[in-house]
């Protein structure tokens, strides 16, 4: 048992299962902190789904199921895609703008991150330099 559990390749497997286990665990939090936000007719739905008990779900949960995973689908999408918004206050993405007015716009942008100031942690991060 001593020469199994000294092997390099057993050492490297119980390593592997610290990094799988947190990861693993990170994972679960996050999907059962997502069905604690559910309403509890769509956690009904959602594990009568998942246990293949379709004759209980009726038309409406399972329309109502449906709209809120497209919501929070459309939300995500709408999150991390790269906009602008126009002066008339309409979202446009980059490719929809005039010829011109896409230079300028990636120029602003640029301008405005070179003449930020430091953001927290660069403040932090210079708190430990000499």
């Amino acid at each position: 048992m001593t020469a199994f559990l000294s092997s390099i390749a057993t050492q490297w497997w119980l390593r592997r299962l610290w990094d799988w286990g947190g990861q693993l665990s990170g994972w679960l939090g996050g999907l059962l902190a997502l069905y604690g936000l559910m309403p509890a007719d769509m956690q009904h739905t959602l594990l009568a789904i998942l246990g293949g008990r379709w004759g209980e779900i009726s038309l409406a949960s399972a329309g109502g199921f449906l709209v809120w995973a497209i919501t929070q689908w459309r939300s995500y999408v709408a999150t991390v895609k790269p906009q602008i918004v126009t002066k008339a206050g309409k979202r446009a993405e980059l490719r929809e703008l005039p010829r011109g007015t896409v230079s300028a716009v990636e120029e602003f942008a640029h301008t405005a991150i070179l003449k930020r100031g430091e953001t927290l942690v660069e403040k932090l991060l210079r708190l430990g330099r000499p």
